[in-house]
């Protein structure tokens, strides 16, 4: 009788081969599920199912520039993310990645590539492989965890009516108060395995926008891009939302004191920002405060003072609601008192331009120099590189970053003196004045 036992070890192994795993499946090229052209712009956009967005503008610069721009909402509100944040911005390894270079901005992290010669599929599965599997730089990870460390003990260490607190609170309460809460042992307590892992998140399931500016053609990009990125995780897409509970600085006139030279004071003005999600009125605010800087010149030289330094605001990159205005910044050779009395002075001519607007001469100026200062940049490979995944997380038309010297060249004095009259009202004003040590 022959033995059972071949038939029963060839039933187990037919049995194990059919329990085995299906190899997986082949890398699929990316799906894209939404191509927009901005005609003015000239950028074309893809949106695809891993949820990333890649905008492609072609350029005649030679070379390509890659900027990716990688945030989300939680860090926000939460002092152990944005500490995360920072370290994982500074502490990238991204040594085996010619060309590339990672960097903290407003929102979130910013990875940058310019080439002149590397193919666009090996920039892009490069690009991948950072997204996928990041990694941090022990050494630089400790390094910027001692600088963190230091920055925020200086913060916590500050004095309330300091001038580092009093400019922070002006210019940007939003990451002022964040700073506050960034507490030395908030930092203290972040390892580098808990930003390890924080990296392999946010890099992966953020929000994650790209913009490819150079000397390439949409046509031919795409199908780069559908390969190269296949891999990527589909991810829900996060809109950027400002926090709201984070009050605005009350109007007020504020005064710290800093150690510098002796008549050296520095003066702040600062009114409450309209939304930017109005292009028209950013702009109007922008041209308003190139208006302001004029005024300032003129009170400064009637004083009889001598000036450093006089600028303004350019167009706020982020849309926070309770972010201050900065309208006019000067540095002058002047005392306290000296300073007050210019500040009033200014604070006359704003409820003059408030109430009767400007001048047709006076706007004509103010429009010129917005535009000459404009113009040369949106020529540039290195604006558009750096806008273009700005405009997605600010929620601003792609076509409409062009048209700026449009607009204002449709501007009219009676559109700057509505503005003026609608935003720009003196007892907003909140004035700063910085000035030595005694």
């Amino acid at each position: 009788m022959p033995s059972a036992l071949p038939i029963l070890l060839a039933t187990l192994l037919l049995a194990t081969a059919s329990e085995q795993p299906e190899p997986p499946p082949a890398p699929q090229p990316a799906t894209i599920h939404a191509v927009s052209f901005a005609p003015r712009a000239g950028t074309t956009t893809l949106l695809l199912d891993s949820g990333l967005q890649v905008h492609i503008k072609p350029f005649t610069t030679p070379g390509m520039r890659i900027a990716v721009l990688i945030a989300g909402p939680e860090f926000l509100e939460s002092p152990t993310q944005l500490g995360l944040t920072r370290l994982v911005a500074s502490s990238l390894d991204l040594s085996t990645f010619p060309g590339w270079s990672a960097q903290l901005w407003p929102e979130g992290i910013s990875l940058q590539h310019t080439t002149s010669t590397t193919p666009l599929t090996q920039t892009l599965s490069t690009l991948a492989t950072i997204i996928k599997s990041p990694r941090l730089d022990p050494a630089r990870f400790a390094k910027a965890k001692a600088e963190l460390l230091t920055a925020s003990r200086a913060t916590a260490d500050a004095k309330p009516n300091s001038a580092v607190q009093a400019i922070g609170a002006i210019f940007d309460p939003i990451n002022q108060a964040r700073a506050e809460r960034l507490t030395p042992d908030v930092v203290q307590a972040i390892t580098i395995e808990a930003a390890q892992a924080f990296a392999d998140a946010r890099l992966s399931s953020s929000a994650i926008d790209i913009a490819i500016v150079g000397r390439i053609q949409p046509a031919e990009a795409i199908p780069v891009i559908q390969s190269a990125l296949a891999n990527i995780s589909p991810r829900p897409r996060d809109r950027f939302d400002a926090p709201r509970n984070l009050p605005r600085p009350t109007p007020a006139a504020h005064h710290a004191h800093n150690p510098g030279p002796a008549d050296q004071a520095y003066i702040v003005l600062t009114l409450p920002a309209p939304p930017q999600h109005d292009l028209t009125q950013a702009r109007l605010s922008v041209l308003a405060s190139k208006l302001m800087q004029a005024e300032l010149t003129s009170a400064i030289t009637e004083q009889g003072l001598k000036q450093l330094i006089v600028a303004g605001n350019a167009i706020p990159g982020r849309a926070l609601p309770n972010m201050g205005l900065c309208i006019a910044t000067a540095v002058v050779h002047a005392d306290a008192a000296q300073a007050e009395k210019l500040i009033a002075a200014t604070r006359e001519r704003l409820t003059r331009l408030a109430t009767q607007g400007p001048t047709q001469a006076s706007f004509d100026r103010a429009r010129q120099d917005l535009l000459d200062e404009l113009t040369p940049r949106l020529a540039t490979a290195d604006y558009w590189v750096t806008a273009l995944p700005v405009a997605w997380f600010l929620n601003v038309p792609i076509d409409e970053l062009a048209t700026a010297p449009e607009t204002l060249a449709n501007l009219k004095p009676q559109d700057l003196a509505d503005h003026l009259r609608q935003w720009w009202q003196p007892d907003q004003l909140t004035t700063l004045t910085v000035t030595p040590t005694k």
